[in-house]
Protein backbone atom coordinates (compact mmCIF):
# COMPACT_ATOMS: atom_id res chain seq x y z
CA UNK A 1 0.00 0.00 0.00
CA UNK A 2 1.57 3.56 -0.83
CA UNK A 3 2.28 6.15 1.55
CA UNK A 4 -0.43 8.46 0.11
CA UNK A 5 -3.15 5.92 0.30
CA UNK A 6 -2.19 5.59 4.21
CA UNK A 7 -2.17 9.50 4.86
CA UNK A 8 -4.96 10.57 6.57
CA UNK A 9 -7.50 13.11 5.67
CA UNK A 10 -6.27 16.64 5.70
CA UNK A 11 -9.07 18.88 7.94
CA UNK A 12 -11.09 21.31 6.37
CA UNK A 13 -9.30 24.28 7.15
CA UNK A 14 -5.84 22.80 5.75
CA UNK A 15 -7.60 21.67 2.74
CA UNK A 16 -8.59 24.94 2.26
CA UNK A 17 -5.17 26.56 2.92
CA UNK A 18 -4.00 23.48 0.09
CA UNK A 19 -6.41 24.63 -2.42
CA UNK A 20 -5.69 28.54 -1.83
CA UNK A 21 -1.65 28.03 -2.17
CA UNK A 22 -2.35 25.58 -5.37
CA UNK A 23 -4.61 28.70 -6.82
CA UNK A 24 -1.94 31.31 -6.41
CA UNK A 25 0.63 28.83 -7.63
CA UNK A 26 -0.89 28.49 -10.72
CA UNK A 27 -2.53 32.10 -11.11
CA UNK A 28 -1.51 34.42 -8.57
CA UNK A 29 -2.41 37.69 -9.94
CA UNK A 30 -6.06 36.39 -10.38
CA UNK A 31 -6.01 35.37 -6.52
CA UNK A 32 -4.57 38.40 -5.36
CA UNK A 33 -6.96 40.25 -7.49
CA UNK A 34 -10.51 38.48 -7.33
CA UNK A 35 -11.19 38.84 -3.80
CA UNK A 36 -10.61 42.56 -3.59
CA UNK A 37 -13.02 43.19 -6.95
CA UNK A 38 -15.38 41.31 -5.19
CA UNK A 39 -15.52 43.13 -1.68
CA UNK A 40 -15.88 46.34 -3.76
CA UNK A 41 -18.52 44.98 -6.03
CA UNK A 42 -21.14 45.35 -3.17
CA UNK A 43 -19.83 48.76 -2.05
CA UNK A 44 -22.71 50.61 -3.88
CA UNK A 45 -25.57 48.93 -2.22
CA UNK A 46 -24.34 50.68 1.42
CA UNK A 47 -23.37 54.10 0.29
CA UNK A 48 -26.92 55.79 0.13
CA UNK A 49 -29.84 55.69 2.00
CA UNK A 50 -32.36 54.86 -1.68
CA UNK A 51 -30.71 53.05 -4.41
CA UNK A 52 -31.74 53.70 -7.48
CA UNK A 53 -33.77 50.34 -8.74
CA UNK A 54 -37.29 51.29 -10.67
CA UNK A 55 -39.06 48.66 -8.66
CA UNK A 56 -36.61 48.28 -5.29
CA UNK A 57 -39.34 50.63 -3.33
CA UNK A 58 -42.06 47.64 -4.43
CA UNK A 59 -39.99 45.05 -3.56
CA UNK A 60 -39.08 46.38 -0.51
CA UNK A 61 -42.72 47.03 0.55
CA UNK A 62 -43.75 43.46 -0.26
CA UNK A 63 -40.72 42.38 2.05
CA UNK A 64 -42.04 44.74 4.91
CA UNK A 65 -45.78 42.99 4.86
CA UNK A 66 -44.26 39.26 4.64
CA UNK A 67 -42.47 40.44 7.84
CA UNK A 68 -44.69 42.82 9.49
CA UNK A 69 -48.02 41.30 9.00
CA UNK A 70 -48.59 39.73 11.78
CA UNK A 71 -47.69 43.17 13.76
CA UNK A 72 -50.85 45.02 14.54
CA UNK A 73 -48.28 48.06 15.02
CA UNK A 74 -47.74 48.48 11.08
CA UNK A 75 -51.56 48.01 9.99
CA UNK A 76 -51.20 45.84 6.78
CA UNK A 77 -53.46 43.36 7.92
CA UNK A 78 -56.47 45.98 7.54
CA UNK A 79 -55.52 46.27 3.91
CA UNK A 80 -54.03 43.00 2.45
CA UNK A 81 -53.17 38.69 2.69
CA UNK A 82 -50.22 36.53 1.50
CA UNK A 83 -51.06 33.82 -1.29
CA UNK A 84 -48.03 31.87 -1.02
CA UNK A 85 -49.08 29.61 -3.81
CA UNK A 86 -49.85 32.24 -6.37
CA UNK A 87 -46.12 32.73 -7.71
CA UNK A 88 -42.77 30.85 -7.50
CA UNK A 89 -40.89 33.97 -6.95
CA UNK A 90 -40.15 33.66 -3.21
CA UNK A 91 -36.90 33.55 -2.83
CA UNK A 92 -36.50 36.75 -2.37
CA UNK A 93 -38.86 37.37 -0.06
CA UNK A 94 -38.53 34.60 2.44
CA UNK A 95 -34.61 35.04 2.79
CA UNK A 96 -35.21 38.86 3.06
CA UNK A 97 -37.93 38.15 5.81
CA UNK A 98 -35.34 36.11 8.05
CA UNK A 99 -32.44 38.49 7.41
CA UNK A 100 -35.24 41.03 8.64
CA UNK A 101 -36.06 39.78 11.92
CA UNK A 102 -31.99 40.21 13.19
CA UNK A 103 -31.18 43.71 10.66
CA UNK A 104 -34.66 44.67 9.42
CA UNK A 105 -35.80 45.29 6.07
CA UNK A 106 -33.79 47.64 4.67
CA UNK A 107 -30.46 45.95 5.79
CA UNK A 108 -31.88 42.67 4.88
CA UNK A 109 -32.59 43.86 1.30
CA UNK A 110 -28.91 44.74 1.27
CA UNK A 111 -27.15 41.76 1.70
CA UNK A 112 -29.47 40.07 -0.38
CA UNK A 113 -28.69 42.29 -3.34
CA UNK A 114 -24.55 41.83 -1.88
CA UNK A 115 -25.07 38.27 -1.81
CA UNK A 116 -26.08 38.76 -5.73
CA UNK A 117 -23.46 40.83 -6.64
CA UNK A 118 -20.75 38.87 -5.28
CA UNK A 119 -22.11 35.15 -5.85
CA UNK A 120 -21.89 36.46 -9.88
CA UNK A 121 -18.23 36.29 -10.41
CA UNK A 122 -17.66 33.66 -7.98
CA UNK A 123 -20.21 31.04 -9.97
CA UNK A 124 -19.07 31.87 -13.36
CA UNK A 125 -15.35 31.44 -11.83
CA UNK A 126 -16.77 28.06 -10.74
CA UNK A 127 -18.49 27.60 -14.29
CA UNK A 128 -14.77 28.49 -15.90
CA UNK A 129 -13.04 25.83 -13.93
CA UNK A 130 -15.72 23.66 -14.66
CA UNK A 131 -15.27 23.95 -18.30
CA UNK A 132 -11.81 24.67 -18.68
CA UNK A 133 -11.62 27.88 -19.69
CA UNK A 134 -10.02 31.14 -19.00
CA UNK A 135 -10.76 31.70 -15.70
CA UNK A 136 -10.19 35.59 -15.32
CA UNK A 137 -13.08 36.19 -17.18
CA UNK A 138 -14.91 35.56 -14.20
CA UNK A 139 -14.01 39.01 -12.97
CA UNK A 140 -16.20 40.13 -15.92
CA UNK A 141 -19.35 39.43 -14.01
CA UNK A 142 -18.72 42.31 -11.86
CA UNK A 143 -19.69 44.84 -14.11
CA UNK A 144 -22.50 42.85 -15.58
CA UNK A 145 -24.13 41.93 -12.30
CA UNK A 146 -24.75 45.99 -12.28
CA UNK A 147 -26.72 45.45 -15.96
CA UNK A 148 -29.99 47.27 -16.77
CA UNK A 149 -32.42 44.63 -15.92
CA UNK A 150 -31.10 45.27 -11.97
CA UNK A 151 -31.98 49.00 -12.44
CA UNK A 152 -35.60 47.72 -13.34
CA UNK A 153 -35.02 45.99 -9.94
CA UNK A 154 -35.36 42.32 -11.51
CA UNK A 155 -33.92 41.32 -8.60
CA UNK A 156 -35.58 37.92 -8.47
CA UNK A 157 -34.09 37.26 -12.03
CA UNK A 158 -30.53 38.73 -11.88
CA UNK A 159 -30.35 36.39 -8.27
CA UNK A 160 -31.00 33.54 -10.31
CA UNK A 161 -28.14 34.15 -12.53
CA UNK A 162 -25.54 32.41 -10.52
CA UNK A 163 -27.35 29.46 -9.46
CA UNK A 164 -27.46 28.53 -12.61
CA UNK A 165 -23.92 28.90 -13.69
CA UNK A 166 -23.65 26.93 -9.92
CA UNK A 167 -25.94 24.18 -11.06
CA UNK A 168 -24.32 23.96 -14.93
CA UNK A 169 -20.93 23.27 -13.18
CA UNK A 170 -21.96 21.34 -10.71
CA UNK A 171 -23.41 18.87 -13.02
CA UNK A 172 -20.68 18.78 -15.29
CA UNK A 173 -18.43 17.75 -12.63
CA UNK A 174 -20.58 14.84 -11.62
CA UNK A 175 -20.30 13.95 -15.46
CA UNK A 176 -16.67 13.79 -15.17
CA UNK A 177 -16.56 11.14 -11.94
CA UNK A 178 -17.23 8.10 -11.49
CA UNK A 179 -21.11 7.29 -10.03
CA UNK A 180 -20.97 6.59 -5.95
CA UNK A 181 -21.42 2.67 -6.00
CA UNK A 182 -24.25 2.61 -3.13
CA UNK A 183 -27.67 4.01 -3.40
CA UNK A 184 -27.12 6.15 -0.04
CA UNK A 185 -24.23 7.63 -1.83
CA UNK A 186 -26.12 8.36 -5.33
CA UNK A 187 -28.77 10.10 -3.03
CA UNK A 188 -26.01 12.15 -1.08
CA UNK A 189 -24.44 13.12 -4.08
CA UNK A 190 -27.94 14.47 -5.93
CA UNK A 191 -29.10 16.89 -2.77
CA UNK A 192 -26.59 20.04 -3.69
CA UNK A 193 -28.14 19.75 -7.12
CA UNK A 194 -31.37 19.17 -6.09
CA UNK A 195 -31.24 22.07 -3.51
CA UNK A 196 -29.56 24.46 -6.16
CA UNK A 197 -32.59 23.59 -8.51
CA UNK A 198 -35.00 24.96 -5.83
CA UNK A 199 -32.93 27.81 -5.43
CA UNK A 200 -33.37 28.27 -9.32
CA UNK A 201 -37.50 27.95 -9.14
CA UNK A 202 -37.90 29.98 -6.47
CA UNK A 203 -35.92 32.95 -7.65
CA UNK A 204 -36.98 33.25 -11.27
CA UNK A 205 -39.04 30.63 -13.91
CA UNK A 206 -37.44 31.87 -17.20
CA UNK A 207 -34.00 31.08 -15.36
CA UNK A 208 -35.40 27.76 -14.34
CA UNK A 209 -36.36 27.15 -17.83
CA UNK A 210 -32.91 27.90 -19.00
CA UNK A 211 -31.16 25.66 -16.60
CA UNK A 212 -33.36 22.44 -17.30
CA UNK A 213 -32.71 22.96 -20.67
CA UNK A 214 -29.34 23.79 -20.56
CA UNK A 215 -29.01 20.19 -18.33
CA UNK A 216 -30.64 18.40 -21.44
CA UNK A 217 -27.96 20.39 -23.92
CA UNK A 218 -25.19 19.04 -21.33
CA UNK A 219 -26.17 15.38 -21.37
CA UNK A 220 -27.06 15.30 -25.25
CA UNK A 221 -23.05 16.82 -25.70
CA UNK A 222 -21.51 14.20 -22.92
CA UNK A 223 -24.26 11.39 -23.26
CA UNK A 224 -23.56 8.88 -20.48
CA UNK A 225 -25.45 6.18 -21.88
CA UNK A 226 -28.90 5.53 -21.55
CA UNK A 227 -29.25 4.05 -17.99
CA UNK A 228 -27.22 6.29 -16.66
CA UNK A 229 -29.19 9.10 -17.81
CA UNK A 230 -32.28 8.69 -15.08
CA UNK A 231 -29.90 9.57 -12.70
CA UNK A 232 -28.68 12.26 -13.84
CA UNK A 233 -32.05 14.01 -13.73
CA UNK A 234 -33.21 12.64 -10.75
CA UNK A 235 -32.11 15.51 -9.11
CA UNK A 236 -35.24 17.48 -11.05
CA UNK A 237 -37.74 15.53 -9.78
CA UNK A 238 -38.55 17.16 -6.37
CA UNK A 239 -39.01 20.65 -7.89
CA UNK A 240 -40.77 19.25 -10.87
CA UNK A 241 -43.09 18.48 -8.12
CA UNK A 242 -43.21 21.95 -7.02
CA UNK A 243 -43.18 23.91 -10.20
CA UNK A 244 -46.30 21.23 -11.38
CA UNK A 245 -48.11 21.71 -8.03
CA UNK A 246 -47.89 25.50 -8.93
CA UNK A 247 -49.20 25.25 -12.30
CA UNK A 248 -52.18 22.99 -10.70
CA UNK A 249 -53.04 25.96 -7.68
CA UNK A 250 -52.77 28.89 -10.13
CA UNK A 251 -54.23 30.37 -13.16
CA UNK A 252 -51.53 32.64 -14.52
CA UNK A 253 -51.06 31.16 -17.42
CA UNK A 254 -54.41 30.13 -17.99
CA UNK A 255 -56.42 31.80 -20.80
CA UNK A 256 -60.50 32.61 -21.21
CA UNK A 257 -62.63 33.15 -17.99
CA UNK A 258 -59.45 30.81 -15.47
CA UNK A 259 -56.96 34.31 -16.37
CA UNK A 260 -59.99 36.81 -15.95
CA UNK A 261 -60.88 35.25 -12.69
CA UNK A 262 -56.72 35.25 -11.40
CA UNK A 263 -56.31 39.03 -12.27
CA UNK A 264 -59.35 40.68 -11.69
CA UNK A 265 -60.27 44.12 -13.68
CA UNK A 266 -56.37 45.38 -14.08
CA UNK A 267 -55.37 42.82 -16.16
CA UNK A 268 -58.17 40.89 -18.07
CA UNK A 269 -57.40 42.50 -21.30
CA UNK A 270 -53.68 41.43 -21.63
CA UNK A 271 -54.06 38.00 -23.25
CA UNK A 272 -51.59 37.67 -26.22
CA UNK A 273 -47.85 38.21 -26.92
CA UNK A 274 -46.44 41.03 -28.52
CA UNK A 275 -42.98 41.20 -30.98
CA UNK A 276 -40.60 44.09 -31.73
CA UNK A 277 -39.09 44.54 -35.25
CA UNK A 278 -35.95 42.42 -35.92
CA UNK A 279 -33.69 45.39 -36.43
CA UNK A 280 -34.80 46.88 -33.09
CA UNK A 281 -33.81 43.91 -31.27
CA UNK A 282 -30.18 43.87 -32.82
CA UNK A 283 -29.68 47.40 -32.90
CA UNK A 284 -30.53 48.23 -28.94
CA UNK A 285 -28.95 45.40 -27.79
CA UNK A 286 -26.26 47.26 -26.18
CA UNK A 287 -28.52 49.92 -24.55
CA UNK A 288 -30.48 47.15 -23.03
CA UNK A 289 -27.53 45.90 -21.47
CA UNK A 290 -25.61 48.39 -19.48
CA UNK A 291 -26.98 51.83 -20.89
CA UNK A 292 -28.69 53.36 -16.82
CA UNK A 293 -26.90 56.56 -16.24
CA UNK A 294 -27.71 59.99 -18.11
CA UNK A 295 -23.95 61.22 -17.89
CA UNK A 296 -23.10 58.21 -20.11
CA UNK A 297 -20.57 57.36 -18.31
CA UNK A 298 -22.09 53.85 -18.71
CA UNK A 299 -21.32 53.95 -22.15
CA UNK A 300 -17.35 54.26 -21.22
CA UNK A 301 -18.31 50.82 -19.23
CA UNK A 302 -19.79 49.25 -22.11
CA UNK A 303 -16.97 49.91 -24.22
CA UNK A 304 -14.56 48.63 -22.03
CA UNK A 305 -16.47 45.64 -21.65
CA UNK A 306 -16.87 44.88 -25.30
CA UNK A 307 -12.99 45.23 -25.51
CA UNK A 308 -12.85 42.35 -23.06
CA UNK A 309 -15.42 40.15 -24.44
CA UNK A 310 -13.48 40.45 -27.94
CA UNK A 311 -9.65 39.74 -26.09
CA UNK A 312 -12.03 36.55 -24.73
CA UNK A 313 -13.04 35.20 -27.66
CA UNK A 314 -9.46 36.27 -29.27
CA UNK A 315 -8.50 33.41 -26.61
CA UNK A 316 -10.72 30.24 -28.29
CA UNK A 317 -8.53 27.96 -28.52
CA UNK A 318 -8.14 24.14 -27.10
CA UNK A 319 -10.60 24.16 -24.31
CA UNK A 320 -11.77 20.76 -22.78
CA UNK A 321 -9.95 17.65 -24.04
CA UNK A 322 -13.73 16.00 -24.36
CA UNK A 323 -14.70 18.09 -28.03
CA UNK A 324 -18.20 17.54 -27.30
CA UNK A 325 -18.35 19.01 -24.02
CA UNK A 326 -15.87 21.91 -25.14
CA UNK A 327 -18.95 23.29 -27.29
CA UNK A 328 -21.40 23.50 -24.33
CA UNK A 329 -20.88 27.28 -23.45
CA UNK A 330 -20.89 27.61 -26.60
CA UNK A 331 -24.34 26.22 -27.75
CA UNK A 332 -25.92 27.24 -24.79
CA UNK A 333 -24.82 30.75 -25.01
CA UNK A 334 -26.46 30.31 -28.27
CA UNK A 335 -29.83 29.64 -27.87
CA UNK A 336 -29.88 32.16 -24.86
CA UNK A 337 -29.36 34.57 -27.44
CA UNK A 338 -31.48 32.74 -30.14
CA UNK A 339 -34.22 33.41 -26.95
CA UNK A 340 -33.39 37.01 -26.86
CA UNK A 341 -34.19 37.91 -30.66
CA UNK A 342 -36.78 34.92 -30.91
CA UNK A 343 -39.03 35.49 -28.07
CA UNK A 344 -41.77 38.31 -27.79
CA UNK A 345 -40.94 41.17 -26.17
CA UNK A 346 -44.13 40.78 -23.57
CA UNK A 347 -46.45 38.32 -23.04
CA UNK A 348 -49.91 39.04 -21.01
CA UNK A 349 -48.57 41.57 -17.93
CA UNK A 350 -44.67 40.04 -18.66
CA UNK A 351 -42.57 42.62 -19.26
CA UNK A 352 -39.91 42.50 -21.08
CA UNK A 353 -39.94 38.60 -21.84
CA UNK A 354 -37.31 38.56 -24.68
CA UNK A 355 -35.00 41.67 -23.25
CA UNK A 356 -34.39 39.75 -19.65
CA UNK A 357 -32.11 37.06 -22.18
CA UNK A 358 -29.45 39.77 -23.05
CA UNK A 359 -27.78 40.03 -19.96
CA UNK A 360 -27.46 36.19 -19.42
CA UNK A 361 -26.14 35.75 -22.96
CA UNK A 362 -23.71 38.31 -22.30
CA UNK A 363 -22.34 36.59 -19.14
CA UNK A 364 -22.13 33.32 -20.88
CA UNK A 365 -20.34 34.73 -23.61
CA UNK A 366 -17.59 35.47 -21.04
CA UNK A 367 -17.25 31.80 -20.81
CA UNK A 368 -15.86 31.20 -24.26
CA UNK A 369 -12.14 31.87 -23.98
CA UNK A 370 -9.37 28.89 -23.42
CA UNK A 371 -7.48 28.24 -20.60
CA UNK A 372 -4.52 27.12 -22.69
CA UNK A 373 -2.68 30.24 -22.07
CA UNK A 374 0.34 31.28 -20.72
CA UNK A 375 1.88 32.57 -16.92
CA UNK A 376 2.10 35.95 -18.13
CA UNK A 377 -0.60 36.03 -20.38
CA UNK A 378 -2.88 34.66 -17.12
CA UNK A 379 -1.63 37.19 -15.56
CA UNK A 380 -2.01 39.77 -17.44
CA UNK A 381 -5.69 38.94 -18.42
CA UNK A 382 -6.28 38.95 -14.25
CA UNK A 383 -4.63 42.62 -14.17
CA UNK A 384 -6.88 43.89 -16.76
CA UNK A 385 -9.88 42.83 -15.90
CA UNK A 386 -9.77 43.01 -12.49
CA UNK A 387 -9.10 47.04 -12.86
CA UNK A 388 -12.49 47.12 -15.22
CA UNK A 389 -14.30 45.56 -12.13
CA UNK A 390 -12.69 47.72 -10.22
CA UNK A 391 -13.26 50.92 -12.33
CA UNK A 392 -16.82 49.38 -12.52
CA UNK A 393 -17.44 48.97 -8.81
CA UNK A 394 -16.29 52.38 -8.12
CA UNK A 395 -18.64 53.98 -10.82
CA UNK A 396 -21.65 52.72 -9.50
CA UNK A 397 -20.78 53.42 -5.69
CA UNK A 398 -20.08 57.22 -7.44
CA UNK A 399 -23.39 57.25 -8.53
CA UNK A 400 -25.19 55.34 -6.14
CA UNK A 401 -24.13 58.07 -3.62
CA UNK A 402 -25.15 61.23 -6.03
CA UNK A 403 -28.67 58.86 -6.38
CA UNK A 404 -28.64 58.73 -2.75
CA UNK A 405 -28.13 62.97 -2.52
CA UNK A 406 -30.71 63.85 -5.46
CA UNK A 407 -33.56 62.07 -3.33
CA UNK A 408 -32.46 63.19 0.22
CA UNK A 409 -35.42 65.38 0.42
CA UNK A 410 -37.94 62.75 0.10
CA UNK A 411 -37.34 62.10 3.35
CA UNK A 412 -38.69 65.10 4.95
CA UNK A 413 -41.86 64.38 3.09
CA UNK A 414 -42.08 61.15 4.80
CA UNK A 415 -41.19 62.53 8.25
CA UNK A 416 -44.42 64.73 7.87
CA UNK A 417 -46.73 61.77 7.49
CA UNK A 418 -48.36 60.15 10.82
CA UNK A 419 -48.09 56.24 10.40
CA UNK A 420 -50.52 54.06 9.61
CA UNK A 421 -52.59 55.69 6.66
CA UNK A 422 -53.67 55.88 3.43
CA UNK A 423 -51.39 57.15 0.63
CA UNK A 424 -52.14 57.32 -3.28
CA UNK A 425 -48.84 58.42 -5.45
CA UNK A 426 -48.99 60.50 -8.36
CA UNK A 427 -45.75 60.85 -10.41
CA UNK A 428 -45.81 63.31 -12.80
CA UNK A 429 -42.21 63.59 -12.19
CA UNK A 430 -40.83 60.06 -12.14
CA UNK A 431 -37.11 61.03 -13.50
CA UNK A 432 -33.65 61.59 -12.42
CA UNK A 433 -30.32 63.63 -12.62
CA UNK A 434 -28.27 60.52 -12.28
CA UNK A 435 -29.86 57.66 -13.73
CA UNK A 436 -32.17 56.95 -17.21
CA UNK A 437 -35.77 56.19 -16.97
CA UNK A 438 -38.42 56.17 -14.24
CA UNK A 439 -36.33 55.67 -10.95
CA UNK A 440 -39.00 57.46 -8.76
CA UNK A 441 -41.84 55.64 -9.89
CA UNK A 442 -42.95 53.72 -7.01
CA UNK A 443 -41.40 55.84 -4.63
CA UNK A 444 -44.54 56.27 -2.63
CA UNK A 445 -43.96 52.61 -1.70
CA UNK A 446 -41.63 54.16 1.01
CA UNK A 447 -44.62 55.44 3.23
CA UNK A 448 -45.40 51.86 3.29
CA UNK A 449 -42.26 50.45 4.36
CA UNK A 450 -41.31 53.38 6.55
CA UNK A 451 -44.72 53.73 8.09
CA UNK A 452 -47.24 51.16 7.81
CA UNK A 453 -50.39 51.59 6.71
CA UNK A 454 -50.94 51.15 2.73
CA UNK A 455 -49.64 52.88 -0.39
CA UNK A 456 -50.67 52.60 -4.32
CA UNK A 457 -49.82 52.18 -6.89
CA UNK A 458 -48.95 48.54 -5.29
CA UNK A 459 -47.32 45.24 -6.76
CA UNK A 460 -50.50 44.15 -5.05
CA UNK A 461 -52.27 44.01 -7.82
CA UNK A 462 -49.96 42.06 -10.19
CA UNK A 463 -50.08 38.34 -10.52
CA UNK A 464 -46.59 37.60 -9.31
CA UNK A 465 -47.20 39.22 -6.18
CA UNK A 466 -47.34 36.99 -3.00
CA UNK A 467 -48.69 40.01 -1.30
CA UNK A 468 -52.37 40.80 -2.29
CA UNK A 469 -54.83 43.98 -1.17
CA UNK A 470 -57.98 42.77 0.33
CA UNK A 471 -61.26 43.24 -1.32
CA UNK A 472 -62.27 46.68 -1.65
CA UNK A 473 -65.64 45.71 0.20
CA UNK A 474 -63.19 43.79 3.14
CA UNK A 475 -60.64 47.12 3.47
CA UNK A 476 -59.08 47.16 0.83
CA UNK A 477 -57.99 50.10 -1.92
CA UNK A 478 -60.08 50.97 -4.62
CA UNK A 479 -58.87 48.82 -7.71
CA UNK A 480 -56.72 51.50 -10.25
CA UNK A 481 -57.07 50.84 -13.75
CA UNK A 482 -54.21 49.24 -15.97
CA UNK A 483 -51.38 51.24 -15.62
CA UNK A 484 -52.55 53.98 -13.75
CA UNK A 485 -49.15 54.25 -12.11
CA UNK A 486 -47.64 55.80 -15.50
CA UNK A 487 -51.03 57.93 -15.88
CA UNK A 488 -50.97 60.96 -13.18
CA UNK A 489 -52.69 63.44 -15.50
CA UNK A 490 -55.61 60.34 -15.88
CA UNK A 491 -56.70 60.69 -12.54
CA UNK A 492 -59.61 62.23 -10.96
CA UNK A 493 -60.14 62.52 -7.57
CA UNK A 494 -63.80 62.23 -6.65
CA UNK A 495 -62.76 58.37 -8.61
CA UNK A 496 -61.51 56.73 -5.33
CA UNK A 497 -59.15 59.35 -4.50
CA UNK A 498 -61.55 60.33 -1.06
CA UNK A 499 -60.45 56.86 0.20
CA UNK A 500 -57.08 57.95 0.89
CA UNK A 501 -55.33 60.24 3.69
CA UNK A 502 -52.77 61.54 1.68
CA UNK A 503 -51.79 62.00 -1.57
CA UNK A 504 -48.15 62.23 -3.11
CA UNK A 505 -47.08 64.47 -5.82
CA UNK A 506 -43.85 64.24 -7.71
CA UNK A 507 -43.63 67.06 -10.14
CA UNK A 508 -46.81 68.93 -9.52
CA UNK A 509 -47.96 70.25 -12.57
CA UNK A 510 -49.09 74.05 -12.59
CA UNK A 511 -52.54 74.92 -11.34
CA UNK A 512 -52.79 71.26 -10.26
CA UNK A 513 -54.42 72.09 -6.89
CA UNK A 514 -57.57 74.14 -8.39
CA UNK A 515 -58.21 71.99 -10.76
CA UNK A 516 -60.88 69.26 -10.97
CA UNK A 517 -58.30 66.55 -10.12
CA UNK A 518 -57.94 68.49 -7.11
CA UNK A 519 -61.50 69.54 -6.07
CA UNK A 520 -60.92 72.64 -3.19
CA UNK A 521 -62.11 71.90 0.07
CA UNK A 522 -61.31 68.33 0.02
CA UNK A 523 -57.47 68.13 0.82
CA UNK A 524 -54.80 70.78 1.39
CA UNK A 525 -51.06 71.05 0.91
CA UNK A 526 -49.40 70.06 3.90
CA UNK A 527 -45.81 70.18 2.48
CA UNK A 528 -43.79 71.20 -0.48
CA UNK A 529 -40.20 69.81 -0.83
CA UNK A 530 -38.32 70.12 -4.03
CA UNK A 531 -40.15 68.58 -6.76
CA UNK A 532 -42.47 66.61 -3.64
CA UNK A 533 -45.51 67.73 -2.90
CA UNK A 534 -47.77 65.77 -0.20
CA UNK A 535 -51.42 66.75 0.65
CA UNK A 536 -53.69 65.29 2.90
CA UNK A 537 -57.39 65.03 2.95
CA UNK A 538 -59.22 67.42 4.97
CA UNK A 539 -60.51 64.93 7.60
CA UNK A 540 -57.07 64.33 8.40
CA UNK A 541 -57.48 68.46 9.64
Amino acid sequence: MSDAAESPPLSPARATLAALRRAFQADPVLTLVFPVAVIASVVPFWVGRYLPFLDMPQHLATIAVVHGLGDPSTGYADYFTLEWASTPYLLYYLVSDGLASLIGVDAANRVFLSAYAALLPIALLSFLRAFHRAEAAALLGIPLAFNAFLFYGFVNYVFAFPFLLFGLALAKRRLEVRVPPTATSQVRALIPEALIAVVIYYSHLQVFLVYVGGIGLLLLLHWPGLRSVGRRVLHLVPVGVLFLTWLALTDGLAGGEAWKRSVASRYETLTSAEWEPLWETINKASERLLSVYYDRSDELLTLALGFALLVVLLTRGLGDRDRRTSLFPELLTLCVFGFYVALPTSYKWIWPVSWRFLPLAVVLLCTWGSASLGRWARAGLAAAFGALALYAAGTHARHFREFAAEAGDFQAVLDATEPRKRLLTLCFDAGSAVVLGPAYLHFGQYYQIQKGGVATYSFSEAPQSPMRFKAFEEGGPPPTPLRSEWKAHEFRFPNGGRWYDYLLLRGEPPGFAHSAQLPRGEVALKLRVGKWSLYEHARGH
